[in-house]
């Protein structure tokens, strides 16, 4: 199992994966770098360089029981 799977994030296609608290983390490339955007809603979190991190922002914010 994955971090972030351990977390509760599924993957919903090849760049997204979502969250039951329904946050997002976003797969993409920006100035030529592999990035992972964390949002909610119109609400970013910022790009980190990994999933991980991205999954770690989010127990960070909301708590690991969430």
């Amino acid at each position: 199992m994955t971090y972030a799977a351990a977390h509760g994030w599924a993957r919903v296609g090849p760049y997204e994966l979502v969250h039951p608290t329904g946050w997002r983390i976003a797969s993409c490339i920006i100035q030529g770098k592999p990035r992972h955007i964390l949002w909610h809603g119109g609400e970013t979190q910022g790009n980190f360089p990994s999933v991980d991190v991205a999954v770690a922002k989010h127990v960070e914010l909301l708590g690991q029981g969430r």
